[in-house]
């Protein structure tokens, strides 16, 4: 276990495994030479596998959750930022 990527999600409030299941997913993908892809489709297989599992583990996963884990992806591989687009925060 990575002690600098745990820090990073506990700091956005995300689960460390399961940033690391969309981390694995992502570069699947990119492996594959797709170089943009949306965050909410690995989320959504994410929950289909996790439903399925026999293993008996299944993903708690927020849809508010999938921003937080795309700009981790994007801080812990800078390389492949530009895989997700992100739209930036506004503040009145």
């Amino acid at each position: 276990m990575n002690d600098h990527e745990k820090e990073i999600c506990e700091r956005n409030g995300i689960s460390y495994d399961v940033y690391k299941a969309f981390e694995r997913k992502a570069n699947m993908l990119w492996r594959k030479g797709r170089r943009h892809y949306g965050g909410k489709a690995i989320i959504e297989v994410m929950r289909y596998e996790s439903a399925i599992s026999d293993n008996g583990v299944q993903f708690k996963l927020n849809n508010n959750d999938t921003s937080s884990i795309v700009r981790v992806f994007q801080i812990l591989n800078l390389d492949k930022a530009d895989m997700f687009e992100t739209r930036t925060k506004h503040y009145d």
